[in-house]
């Protein structure tokens, strides 16, 4: 049965024109980050609903909390290694076959396996990179986590003291129109 699937499944790919791929936490699982639902995933250890955005724009010790929680997942991302799910996507766009990558994976491994960048359309955004609220800034991430462990609870913009948070989507907080618009529009 197996062997039928996967022959199908090649058959579809060597007959289609263009493919779209949705992907979510499972494609990342084998390159070693947890996903966030499942048993001993990141919401077995923290409360989901103390990283509601309003919370997060509203409370200091949410904002302590949230970049705790981050830290701990953020040591266990930044280290990973494509999967070879990631470098099947690749081969497609490599085929000319990939009209584009809808992910909900935050993992910026995508980028790491060597897809072009406007091919990935990262809808809940991507942990790499921390914007300032407030005025915009970006930071890298690793820049932030050098300030996370020197001792800084909750880091703020240096430009204009505003709230830092990681550019990834969290409870209550809008999608990305613009990236949703072109995951529609492929899709």
């Amino acid at each position: 049965m197996a062997d039928e699937q996967i022959k199908r499944g090649v058959e579809l790919i060597q007959a289609s024109d263009k493919i779209l791929v949705f992907v979510g936490a499972g494609l990342s699982t084998e390159s070693g980050i947890p996903d966030f639902r499942s048993p001993g995933g990141v919401w077995d250890k923290y409360d989901p609903s103390d990283f509601y955005f309003q919370r997060i724009v509203s409370s200091e010790s949410a904002r302590e909390k949230y970049w705790q929680m981050s830290t701990e997942f953020w040591d266990t991302m930044k280290d990973a290694r494509p999967s070879r799910g990631h470098f099947a996507i690749l081969k497609l766009e490599a085929l000319g076959k990939l009209s584009g990558i809808v992910t909900q994976n935050i993992d910026n491994l995508h980028h790491k396996t060597g897809n072009a960048p406007e091919n990935i359309i990262e809808i809940h955004g991507n942990a790499f990179t921390v914007s300032c609220l407030s005025c915009g800034k970006k930071y890298d991430r690793g820049v932030i986590q050098e300030r996370l462990e020197s001792g800084v609870k909750v880091p703020y913009c240096d430009d204009c003291s505003g709230i830092l948070k990681p550019d990834t989507v969290s409870f209550g907080q809008s999608m990305p129109e613009d990236k949703m618009a072109k995951a529609y529009r492929l899709a």
